[in-house]
């Protein structure tokens, strides 16, 4: 072999040599860099959770009011059916218009309470004179009682503002998780975390349409991508978020990856607060428990994480519902459903449950005083983002009836007084339309209320003034007043 072909061969070597080199040196490099995946772990800062406040539960009983049942039941999100309730969180009624002699069934949901839990189960109520007359189980054997479950009064939150509750794998529903990975990544029991098929795909769909929407993120990109990664749209994040994802796949199982990622997805927001995690979407959404959805209300889940607000079920409904099609088709596609379940879906209307419905500012004051309480025995940093369940002695239907007799005798005395109108007056006041006879809010009297079971000494109720968002300052347990006066 002459000098000129060994130099001419060693260039050709050396040239592979750094066009293999440099990239895969370059990958090491990155690897050799990407953060610790602890924060994957449950018990890592990275999960936040909030604090979860309770009212006390209900013991129904014969004698109970006939109207006040129903208002607990739609307090809880119980849902009336025409026919024979068959799942938890529904209840039917014999004759819906007669208020005093009716027949309810109601099915109730599992109760997890400190000593009181209990199974799902199906409870007869006679109602007679508007009055529960009998109780009975599903045997038709009696009943003395039963237990409603607490009503959710608030959640205490962090700065940041997430909303978020860990459910397990096996409490998601199949639907629930076929759903997310027939949209969101159907090869994913088969990949390593990248999908070279998606990846292919999605190229080739920006090239033709000259767009950067199609994306060929896998389940384990995005849950990379959320936890330790920005989302600006260049080469570098996105080998990184290839290679976090390779990473992840080694350390965790498949249902471990998706029991994480259904955990922590973004599905919306709430005023301030963000929505993270099925459970946690499914009772904003549904107003029930992950385990309780129905297919099209699983799909409709699995529908949002491509754009949070423009396929909220609530704030575009039509958007959602469209996507939701798309969801169930897929399904129908990969054979997780079968035609008859499909046609039955996506027939279904898109019906939310009525939340939004805040007791915020009917139990400002009393919130407040349990706030003061726990920061007087735990760390803040335990309280807002621990997610403790924190259970109450507060009786809503009481609150809500303490917070009309209160409201109701401030009016009386209002007009003896020659005050105008508090509501209207207020109104006027930060409208800035201050003419004669408008009077400051500040300067109206005030009033507080506590309701106390004698035998137990629980706090039933709790009104602590006229207006939280005039004044916080709560009557019922800061003023140094003798009771009565």
């Amino acid at each position: 072999m002459n000098k000129r072909l060994q130099i001419f061969l060693m260039v050709i070597v050396i040239f592979f040599f750094i066009l293999l080199g440099i990239p895969i040196g370059v990958i090491l490099g990155y690897w050799n860099k990407l953060p610790s995946l602890d924060s994957l772990e449950y018990e890592s800062k990275s999960w936040r959770f909030p604090s979860k406040v309770f009212s006390d539960v209900a013991y129904i009983y014969p004698e109970t009011s006939y109207i006040r049942l129903l208002q607990r039941l739609e307090r809880l999100n119980y849902q009336m059916t025409n026919g024979e309730p068959t799942n938890p969180g529904e209840f039917s009624l014999a004759n819906p218009e007669n208020s005093e002699t009716n027949e309810i069934k109601l099915y109730l949901r599992r109760l997890r309470y400190p000593r009181l839990d209990r199974e799902p189960m199906l409870v007869i109520i006679k109602i007679d004179k508007g009055k529960i007359a009998s109780i009975k189980n599903k045997d038709g054997l009696p009943l003395n009682e039963f237990i409603l479950e607490p009503e959710e009064l608030d959640e205490f939150y962090g700065g940041e503002g997430i909303d978020r509750e860990i459910i397990t794998l096996s409490q998601v529903p199949d639907n629930l998780r076929n759903a997310f990975l027939a949209i969101e990544d159907k090869r994913f029991y088969r990949h390593i975390g990248i999908d070279p098929y998606r990846i292919v795909g999605a190229i080739v769909y920006d090239i033709r349409y000259r767009t950067r929407e199609q994306g060929g993120s896998t389940i384990t990109q995005q849950l990379a991508r959320d936890l330790f990664l920005t989302r600006e749209r260049i080469i570098t994040r996105k080998i990184k978020e290839w290679l976090m994802a390779i990473k992840i796949e080694r350390k965790y199982t498949k249902d471990e990856i998706l029991e994480r990622y259904l955990n922590r997805i973004n599905l919306g927001r709430m005023g301030s607060r963000e929505i993270y995690g099925v459970e946690q979407a499914a009772k904003y959404y549904f107003g029930k428990h992950a385990w309780e959805l129905s297919l099209p209300e699983c799909a409709t889940l699995a529908a949002i994480p491509k754009s949070p607000t423009k396929y909220s079920p609530i704030k575009n409904p039509e958007n959602s519902k469209s996507r939701r099609q798309l969801v169930l088709k897929q399904m129908l596609e990969l054979k997780y459903i079968t035609k008859a379940q499909y046609d039955s879906a996506i027939n279904t209307p898109l019906i939310t449950a009525s939340i939004g419905e805040s007791w915020s500012a009917d139990i400002a004051y009393f919130l407040e005083y349990v706030r003061t309480e726990l920061e007087k025995r735990f760390e803040p940093s335990a309280i807002y983002g621990h997610g403790y369940n924190i259970y109450t002695t507060l009786d809503m239907s009481m609150q809500l009836s303490a917070n009309v007799a209160v409201q109701k005798q401030l009016r009386i005395l209002d007009k003896s007084l020659k005050f105008p109108d508090y509501e209207e007056n207020k109104v006027k006041w930060f409208a800035n339309e201050r003419r004669k006879g408008t009077e400051p809010p500040e300067s109206y009297i005030q009033s507080a209320l506590v309701t106390i079971e004698p035998s137990t000494g629980y706090i039933r109720a709790m009104v602590g003034g006229r207006d939280f968002s005039i004044n916080q300052f709560n009557r019922a347990v800061q003023a140094q007043r003798q009771p009565g006066s």
